[in-house]
């Protein structure tokens, strides 16, 4: 112990630094940065980003147009872009 401090006063300057900063929180409630709900926001900002990119680009949405006859075709093109995208934050390595 340091001099001057004895247990008690040791035990009381813990709780009191306890207390005060277990009812300080950082973030607001449902985005805590311990709770469950962060990877559900991240996945879903992932999945409106996705459908964005694929949506604004008109060389993907004209293959869109004759889906039925070739799904093939717009399913390559959305899958390439989201993949070029990733490769291009390196989450996902290159075939090379």
């Amino acid at each position: 112990m340091m001099a001057g401090i004895d247990h008690e006063d040791a035990v009381a300057i813990t709780r009191s630094r306890r207390t005060r900063h277990e009812h300080r929180k950082p973030w607001p409630p449902g985005l805590d940065h311990h709770g469950p709900g962060d990877h559900g926001l991240l996945i879903l900002a992932f999945v409106v980003a996705m459908v964005i990119m694929v949506v604004t680009d008109a060389g993907i949405m004209a293959k869109y147009a004759y889906f039925i006859a070739r799904p093939s075709d717009a399913l390559d093109a959305t899958f390439g872009k989201i993949a070029l995208t990733f490769e291009a934050m390196s989450w996902v390595p290159s075939g090379r």
